[in-house]
């Protein structure tokens, strides 16, 4: 039975090779029969997995592979899956992967599995993938560097059947989350890789990570935030959303915040983020069109480490507090301060979309972009999205349905404060010889004299003022109640 294994799996590989040189003879570009040997090669570890087991042959079959495919590298002996002009040995790197894991399996048979998930995850999604981002163009938006939309959601959907399909084979106990997971790590993996380390970072890090939730099935709960991490973090990056440093805060937030809260901390995180990303994209369009007058509000994107930890510094203190000691009131903190910062984000968003903006102290009409200004449709839509962030908190477990109501009035109430102490305290400061006034504080020279206001109170100072006040009175308010 050893001796078939080598024999089919060389001719195994022998035949995927031949189909992509004969595709290639047949006129297919060889960025895509590369990918198709590379998605047909993936079947090399069903042939040995029914022929010579997880043990050593496993391995040395795999070191034979990996062995031909560097020497192939390096003289480009087969055009239909050479990388060597692109300087990109993707093909070395897929057999060096699946090498180590091979080895793993011979100490750690109950590895095998996941040694399986991983090929699939790196032949079909990984190959798939690369193969619909590169042929559809139209509409197929750009993510990060040359991967594309479109390309990633195949190697996440293929990805998610494909692991599905063997859990039923072979009757691997993996639940529906778990895979749901492992598909999201490996979208975000291959996402994140440049010049042909996805086929080491796909497969090393969807075996590890299945493992471990076979070994300790608890880590599914906890384990979106880990999976979609890369994926995100590359997003924000790409859209220039945050900086990097911003990025990482952000990242550190959301660690703390599945850790105390489990997926569901994630999720909300991440709808707070989007929705807040929304609202900032409608407030910077709205300055690039000049609709200010007398003021001018400079637009400050991407958001850099202060303005994270401004709004991220209370939740991240509920979050803490709710890992030391679990509790719902904490849950409720955390979300009273995430859906504050929306509601304020909303209403500065929304209403630089108004028509009337009004002073909040004797309520005359002010230019939009006014600290201390209030219009009807970005109060509006602060109280909008304070329920819809509270709600969603409670469809998913954070919070119970008694206190989706207080959560969205704290929150609401919360922007209130902030327009009034902006109103009240907010430095302003005037440009010479335009005589504009604006909120910024960075990046200006001597032409910057302080206008009105407290010197030094800027707009992330009552940002998080408001946002630690609000939170940290609402909890106290419902534990007394």
């Amino acid at each position: 039975m050893i001796a078939l294994g080598y024999i089919l799996s060389i001719l195994y590989g022998a035949a995927a090779v031949l189909v992509g040189g004969l595709f290639y003879k047949l006129g297919l570009d060889k960025k895509y029969t590369r990918k198709l040997v590379h998605i047909l090669i993936g079947g090399e570890w069903f042939v040995l997995y029914h022929t010579v087991g997880c043990g050593i042959h496993f391995f040395l079959i795999c070191l034979m592979f990996t062995a031909a495919l560097i020497i192939e590298y390096k003289m480009g002996l087969l055009t239909a899956i050479s990388s060597s002009e692109d300087n990109a040995p993707g093909t070395v790197y897929y057999g060096v992967a699946m090498s180590m894991l091979a080895l793993a399996c011979a100490f750690v048979p109950e590895l095998i599995y996941p040694f399986g998930v991983a090929v699939l995850c790196t032949s079909v999604g990984d190959g798939l993938g690369g193969v619909v981002g590169g042929a559809v163009k139209k509409g197929n938006r750009a993510l990060y560097g040359t991967k594309t939309a479109l390309g990633t959601l195949t190697v996440f959907l293929s990805s998610l059947v494909s692991i599905f399909i063997f859990s039923k084979a072979y009757g691997y106990p993996i639940s529906p989350l778990a895979i749901l997971e492992i598909s999201l790590l490996c979208a975000s993996a291959e996402l994140v890789s440049k010049r042909g380390t996805d086929n080491l970072a796909v497969p090393l890090s969807t075996a590890v990570f299945t493992y471990l939730i076979y070994l300790f099935p608890v880590i599914e709960s906890y384990a979106l935030t880990l999976a979609i991490l890369p994926l995100t973090l590359a997003l924000i990056c790409n859209g220039e959303a945050l900086t990097p440093p911003a990025a990482v805060g952000a990242a550190l937030l959301a660690l703390v915040s599945t850790a105390s809260l489990g997926n569901a901390g994630a999720v909300i995180l991440l709808i707070y983020f989007s929705l807040a990303t929304v609202t900032d994209k409608i407030k910077n369009k709205a300055q690039k069109t000049g609709q200010n007058t007398s003021y001018t509000q400079e637009t400050k994107t991407p958001r850099g480490l202060s303005q994270v930890l401004e709004n991220g510094i209370s939740p991240f203190a509920f979050a803490i507090l709710n890992i030391v000691s679990p509790s719902e009131i904490f849950a409720f903190g955390f979300v009273v301060s995430l859906a504050e910062s929306l509601a304020d984000t909303a209403a500065s968003g929304i209403g630089s979309l108004a028509d009337r903006t009004y002073f909040i102290i004797g309520f005359k009409r002010c230019d939009r972009g006014v600290d201390g200004g209030v219009s009807f449709a970005g109060t509006f839509a602060s109280l909008v999205f304070a329920l819809i962030l509270s709600s969603l908190a409670c469809i998913f477990g954070v919070i119970s349905l008694g206190l989706v109501v207080p959560s969205t009035v704290f929150a609401f109430f919360g922007m209130l404060l902030d327009s009034l102490l902006g109103a009240l305290l907010q430095e302003r400061r005037r440009r010479s010889p335009s005589g504009k006034i604006t909120d910024g504080v960075e990046h200006y020279g001597s032409d910057i004299s302080i206008a009105s206001r407290v010197k030094g109170v800027t707009n992330g100072a009552v940002n998080l003022i408001c946002s630690i006040s609000t939170s940290f009175l609402a909890t106290l308010i419902v534990a007394l109640i």
